[in-house]
């Protein structure tokens, strides 16, 4: 449907793994075949913070799982995201998260919106292959 399957057989089974700034993408992560192995902020609520210990533990897991980018959503604040990409030589990208885009933004609708976050998912865990 609309290419998605056959963008992400590109990616090898084993780097379908996601880090992300929050814990909501774990139904995206179940139709699609990715695993998400980590949070920045590890729970649902946006104003949540996680601890010293929680953040070196991702660290940790974005280290063992060679983990080439931390996904970060358009509609939050990406500093402490940015810092953890920083810290780990990872690339931070930001996609769609919580609403449609605007005119011209590539996700102003369902399909393109779903066309866009793959495209920059497939980029984010092909990255360190190449």
């Amino acid at each position: 449907m609309y290419g998605f399957q056959n963008a992400i057989a590109n990616i090898p089974q084993e780097r379908r793994r996601l880090v992300t700034d929050h814990v909501i993408f774990g139904y995206f992560a179940e139709r699609y075949g990715f695993i998400q192995v980590g949070a920045v902020i590890p729970g649902y609520n946006t104003l949540a913070e996680p601890s010293a210990i929680e953040l070196a533990n991702l660290q940790r897991t974005i280290g063992e799982y060679n983990i080439s980018a931390i996904f970060v959503g358009n509609t939050v604040n990406p500093l402490l995201s940015r810092q953890l990409a920083q810290d780990t030589g990872t690339r931070l990208l930001s996609f769609f998260t919580g609403s449609l885009g605007e005119k011209g933004s590539g996700a102003e609708d369902y399909i393109s919106y779903m066309k866009t976050n793959i495209s920059i998912i497939v980029e984010g865990l092909l990255e360190k292959e190449n």
